[in-house]
């Protein structure tokens, strides 16, 4: 199976007004996921709970503005540790040999968007139920920002 590194495009939210950005507030953002299991009658929701972002910010022009993310494949978490551990093997995110997901979001900073997972070669089918995980799953990403501290006089 050809395995690529999994880049998403995002439907984007603009900001409302320019937020001066000194650092992601790592500990109020969230990566997470929905996927629906046995055609919709419930879903698996989970987060990444380690990720870096890289932030070139143009207030003037936001459309020149860009955020990276750097998610940590084996920081899946959806609360159940065998189902954790299936995750991060072959069958979908085969952290061994794909650690990091990477992606660039152009402008914004809340951005949500369905991807299919067969488009990224993740095709794990479950014996019993073929139709048992869904194939479309919602990606979410929400980030709140620190502010810059004012600048000081020198000494």
């Amino acid at each position: 199976m050809k395995r690529t590194l999994l880049t998403f495009a995002f439907t984007l939210s603009a900001v409302a007004a320019p937020i001066p950005l000194q650092k992601w507030d790592m500990n109020h953002s969230t990566i997470s996921f929905r996927v629906p299991i046995l055609g919709g009658m419930s879903e698996v929701e989970g987060k990444f709970t380690d990720f870096a972002v890289d932030v070139v910010f143009d207030e003037e022009h936001l459309e020149n503005s860009r955020v990276k993310a750097v998610i940590h494949a084996a920081s899946v978490d959806t609360g159940i540790a065998d189902r954790d551990k299936h995750l991060r093997t072959a069958d979908f995110f085969a952290v061994d040999k794909y650690p990091d997901i990477n992606n660039t979001i152009i402008a914004g900073f809340a951005a949500q968007t369905p991807l299919n997972r067969q488009d990224y070669g993740v095709s794990w089918k479950h014996s019993v139920d073929p139709a048992f995980v869904g194939d479309d799953v919602q990606i979410q990403i929400r980030l709140i920002t620190k502010k810059n501290p004012l600048p000081q006089p020198p000494a």
